[in-house]
């Protein structure tokens, strides 16, 4: 465990993977306040400036997080995502049409949950309400609209982003959250005109299995 999290802080957000791995060894030995997550879902995301409307590009968010109790209703998470990002003109194109453009991240979400509607029976709190930010790397990139490869060259590799989010849970073990994160400055800023920088935001549906 201890040489994984070696490898992973030499990457590109070295300091905030190694403090997230620390926090995963404090769980699974079993020490409290932690606790631990498991996220599976997707995002429906839009880039704006793309001249590409609606939430069209469809892709996965996944990964696990740490939860450290402040008090019975607050609770700061740390969280460690492989997240999809990009554009798309339409999720059922017309012929010949299937604009896209497509991002990969490594996503390091950081965000402080205010929980509500204790369930007594279970032990658990039903409601959650989350706000933070989130640190990213890109991992890849890809377009096959000609006028943005040039662009996604010179994009910058990494994103500042704010959330907002509610996770309601089923059972004290399975829930599901919906979040909306948006990135706080462009991805490419254009010489010429402002209007034609480029600027994430999506929407994220996933499935989340405490452990």
């Amino acid at each position: 465990m201890n040489y994984i999290c070696i490898l992973m802080a030499k990457k590109h957000l070295a300091l905030l993977q190694l403090i997230f791995c620390l926090l995963i060894q404090s769980e699974m030995s079993g020490q409290s306040p932690f606790s631990a997550s498991i996220f599976l879902g997707s995002n429906a995301s839009q880039i704006n400036g793309d001249k590409l409307a609606g939430y069209h590009k469809v892709g996965i968010s996944g990964g696990v997080g740490v939860q450290y109790k402040l008090s019975d209703r607050w609770d700061f998470g740390a969280e460690l995502l492989y997240s999809q990002r990009g554009s798309r003109n339409a999720l059922i194109p017309e012929a010949n049409r299937n604009f896209y453009i497509k991002m990969d991240y490594a996503e390091l979400p950081v965000v402080v949950h205010l929980k509500d509607w204790y369930v007594e029976d279970g032990k658990y709190y039903k409601v959650k309400a989350h706000s933070g930010f989130s640190f990213a790397n890109i991992i890849s990139s890809e377009t096959n609209i000609d006028i943005f490869n040039p662009k996604l060259d010179v994009s910058r590799n990494r994103d500042l982003s704010f959330i907002i989010g509610v996770d309601y849970f089923f059972t004290k073990k399975w829930g599901m959250s919906i979040r909306y994160t948006r990135s706080l400055y462009p991805f490419y800023v254009d010489p010429v005109s402002s209007s034609d920088n480029l600027l994430n935001y999506f929407l994220t549906i996933r499935a989340e299995y405490a452990l």
